[in-house]
């Protein structure tokens, strides 16, 4: 498939090519760069809104719907009516990206990059949505076995030009279950000439053992070895030194499984003695030292290891073998050993506390003295408190409702939400807790739900069924009110108009979606409302002539950010830059390559979190502290001077005293 053939037929044709895209052209060509600008943005929402993008979604949908049903048939016939829509799509979007790449006559540099920059969005989002539904297709013939016709799918749109990542993903699968060497190594070392943002990681020599790794475990171990000698290839013809130890570490296990052991431990001891920081080599040479009992020699060799800079996660497992072989040699009970590794700062922050709460902690509330740990498995719940002190657990509320998410008021009310199936498909299960952590009351809302948001003893839940729900704080149901143009029938439900974002204060609540922003009273009156100044701002006119603030209205679901406690922004993440400000004033910046999970504040610090990492900041962007745990963070929370987190076990960490006055605030 060609996505640049000229134009297919489409029942859809009479409603094709944007009216506005046309208008905004012959406004560029003017002097009206504003009139332009805005028509450029109505032809942005018809395209998007239009039948044929708007159509390929909804077959896409259902497609995966169907799937999951296991009706090959209709699920093969949904996915080639998604992708002719979107190669349907995909034609609109160079037409109207074509006419909007004209000059504009009179329009100053600036507004010849946004023109630009509209162009490449709607042909980066058709091209992606095209991607999409390629890639869903042939996973779908790949879980049916039909490698050959998901390969041949799969190369209409693979070129040394793709950059869409889920086309590699399933490419790559297909050429490693055909043992297709010379066409995988060609696909990884494509993928990633063309990366953009984030992944795939790794050099190409690294991304060969990947695969190679892969093909081990599934002991297909002729394309194992090949894979391996071409990655150890690679690595010498770009002098890729962690490429090469890799490919070595991988060897050593070929040769172990083939029962070379000599052989393999030889490839292992040498790699190391070269600086190998592979964790497959350290790992598989400390546990042939620990059967033989050499624990000095085994010492030695995990000692040399930590000071190599291997993730947490190794250095964990490293610490704890060495632990048990030294209580061992002495006949003790082995100690428990830190499951994390302080990057930077070591010192500014003190570890109180690790322990394993069961169930698992989805939420942590911290409350003076007191870690609330909120756990579930599957629909069982609890409510475990530990003393921050001492990480003793103080109180136990057991026989919950297990929920997904948790939101905690300031006064201890807490509300869990539980989906029980995709949006228009399944409700939301409520669960109302009293600040002693017994359950008040248990209640649903028709369909997903989305933010929540707590205020005078309220909670105000909004719904995909297009709803914003007011509930006690126990539990009862005050009101309902439905968004404009959310009751009827909608074939995808994705596209009813719902309180997507939700804030509240002591007497006014505020949602929106779609652009359109609504308020209301306590009691559920409609009042007038416009956007504020700042963002996440919402001016409320409960009078004439009165406007009332309220803050923080769609941040959450935006991206990543701390607020001041007025409301005002005090950190944002965006493209790679993390900025923090002070009375609306940047007082610094730094980069940030992956977007945090969260952020949050402690003084004038910020906290920020991804994956296994925790990095603190100063007010001017300097890196105050990090650490690394050696497993991933599930929920964290920051109050006071402390940081609590579960990551496998529950850390708890506070600020030293003299780690300066900058975050006692």
């Amino acid at each position: 498939m060609d996505p640049h053939q000229s134009r297919p037929q489409s029942p859809l044709d009479e409603t094709q090519g944007p009216d506005s895209a046309q208008e905004a052209t012959e406004g560029a060509r003017s002097d009206d760069v504003e009139g332009a600008d805005e028509l450029y943005a109505d032809a942005i929402d018809e395209y998007l809104t239009g039948p044929n993008y708007g159509r390929g979604l909804n077959l896409l949908h259902k497609a995966e719907e169907s799937r999951r049903t296991d009706d090959v048939g209709r699920t093969e016939e949904l996915y080639r009516q998604a992708i002719d829509a979107y190669r349907v799509g995909l034609h609109d979007a160079q037409g109207l990206g074509s006419s909007t790449q004209r000059p504009r006559a009179g329009a100053p540099g600036a507004a010849q990059d946004v023109n630009r920059s509209f162009s490449e969005s709607i042909l980066a989002g058709a091209d992606y949505g095209l991607g999409v539904g390629i890639a869903g297709f042939a996973s779908s013939l790949i879980d049916q076995g039909r490698l050959a016709e998901a390969r041949r799918l799969l190369e209409e749109i693979v070129s040394p030009e793709t950059d869409h990542q889920l086309v590699w993903v399933q490419y790559q699968h297909v050429l490693l279950a055909q043992g297709d060497v010379d066409r995988l190594c060609w696909a990884i070392a494509t993928e990633l000439a063309n990366k953009k943002g984030e992944y795939p990681r790794g050099t190409t020599a690294e991304r060969i053992v990947e695969f190679a790794r892969r093909a081990e475990k599934a002991s297909d171990m002729d394309v194992a070895r090949a894979l391996v000698g071409r990655a150890l290839e690679t690595a010498r013809d770009e002098g890729d030194v962690g490429g090469r130890w890799a490919a070595l570490g991988l060897s050593g296990v070929i040769l172990e499984k083939a029962g070379a052991t000599g052989d393999a431990l030889r490839v292992w001891r040498d790699a190391f003695e070269e600086g190998s920081i592979d964790a497959v080599t350290v790992e598989r040479l400390a546990m042939h030292l620990e059967k033989r009992k050499d624990y000095t020699a085994l010492t030695e060799l995990i000692d040399a290891a930590l000071q190599r800079g291997f993730p947490a996660s190794i250095e964990h497992k490293l610490r704890t073998r060495r632990e048990r072989c030294r209580a061992r040699s002495v006949g003790e009970k082995p100690q428990e050993v830190p499951t994390f590794t302080e990057r930077a700062g070591q010192g500014t922050f003190t570890c109180i506390f690790q322990t394993q709460v069961k169930p698992p902690v989805v939420h942590i509330h911290i409350s003076g003295s007191i870690a609330r740990c909120f756990c579930a498995w599957r629909d069982r719940g609890s409510i475990v408190d530990l003393d921050l002190l001492t990480g003793r657990e103080v109180r136990r509320v057991d026989g919950l409702p297990g929920a997904s998410r948790y939101a905690v008021s300031p006064d201890g009310w807490a509300l869990g939400t539980k989906r029980t199936g995709p949006v228009g498909q399944g409700a939301t299960y409520l669960c109302f807790f009293r600040p002693d952590g017994t359950l008040a009351r248990r209640t649903s809302v028709p369909d997903g739900n989305t933010e929540v948001a707590y205020a005078a003893a309220s909670w105000y839940v909004g719904c995909r069924d297009g709803y914003l729900y007011a509930f006690e704080a126990g539990g009862d149901l005050r009101w309902r009110w439905p968004v404009p143009g959310s009751e009827g029938e909608y074939e995808d439900a994705y596209q009813r108009p719902n309180p997507y974002f939700v804030a509240a204060d002591s007497d006014v609540v505020v949602c929106s979606n779609h652009g359109s922003i609504y308020a209301l009273s306590r009691d559920g009156a409609l009042l007038p409302a416009t956007s504020g100044p700042s963002r996440g701002q919402v001016l409320v006119h409960d009078a004439p002539g009165d406007a009332k603030e309220v803050q923080g209205l769609g941040l959450a679901g935006g991206w990543p950010m701390a607020l001041h406690g007025d409301g005002s922004v005090a950190a944002e993440w965006r493209y790679g830059i993390l900025s923090l400000f002070s009375g609306g004033v940047e007082t610094g910046s730094v980069e940030v390559e992956i977007g945090p999970t969260g952020l949050r504040l402690l003084g004038d610090w910020v906290v920020m979190w991804s994956g296994r990492s925790v990095r603190v900041v100063d007010s001017h962007g300097t890196t105050v502290w990090e650490v690394e745990l050696a497993k991933y963070i599930e929920t964290l929370e920051v109050a006071d001077d402390y940081i609590v987190c579960r990551a496998g076990p529950v850390v708890a960490f506070t600020r030293a005293r003299t780690a300066g006055s900058d975050a006692s605030a």
